[in-house]
């Protein structure tokens, strides 16, 4: 699959269900296909590789990204991209060769409960969402169509019998995709919670892993 080529126009980064985020120098358009040259970090040299892909996003530049493309090619250009793989086969040999995204490596160092909640938002398309996935540092959210990638969105959980009243929380979407059948799929962080908010959280989750110990993930939070 993989051969040499000259003058790669691209570096990758992560890869991710299915995503592979990389660092362009030149502007690249979403939602258009491209096979482009490829620099693949690996011990030695990079390795060089053709890559058909399909860019979904550019996304914002953060210190976490930024680290990780100084550690892996000693710089950092100016734009960043998230793009959906287009051969399965490509994409099996991008997940041994890359690791997932440094946010994502982040924000799955909590436990957190698999339990489905309504979510309510005038932010949400649809005003609703479904949780899927829940920390003290973020969850995962079933929406009916995409939201783009570091919105801040305010929202009300609803915790069934483990709350009376819905909690309001703060995050800021990290990463967004599609969900078969379901719409898409968001990877929410918390951010701006006040100290009374963020005991309410812990105090609901741990009421949550309590009843449902079989759930507890301690390294799959966001994986998607």
């Amino acid at each position: 699959m993989f051969s040499l080529w000259k003058s790669p126009k691209i570096q990758c980064l992560a890869f991710e269900s299915g995503l592979l985020y990389f660092q362009s120098e030149s502007p690249l358009k979403p939602l258009k296909s491209y096979q482009i040259q490829a620099e693949v970090p690996q011990d030695g040299p990079p390795l060089k590789v053709k890559i058909p892909f399909k860019v979904t996003e550019e996304i914002p530049s953060t210190p976490l990204w930024r680290n990780r493309a100084e550690q892996l090619f000693h710089n950092a250009c100016r734009h960043l991209y998230a793009a959906l793989v287009e051969s399965p086969a490509t994409a099996d040999s991008l997940a041994q060769l890359l690791d997932p995204q440094p946010q994502a490596q982040e924000l799955r160092r909590a436990p957190r409960a698999e339990k489905r909640l309504r979510a309510t938002s005038h932010q949400l398309p649809g005003y609703r969402g479904t949780v899927i996935d829940l920390s003290v540092t973020g969850l995962g959210m079933l929406v009916e169509k995409a939201v783009p990638q570091g919105s801040q969105l305010e929202f009300a959980i609803d915790f069934e019998e483990q709350r009376s009243r819905p909690l309001d929380l703060r995050g800021r979407v990290c990463w967004c995709r599609p969900e078969q059948g379901t719409g898409y799929r968001i990877g929410i962080e918390f951010v701006g919670l006040s100290q009374q908010q963020s005991w309410e959280l812990r105090q609901v989750l741990e009421r949550l892993l309590k009843a449902e110990p079989g759930v507890i993930s301690d390294s799959n939070f966001l994986r998607g």
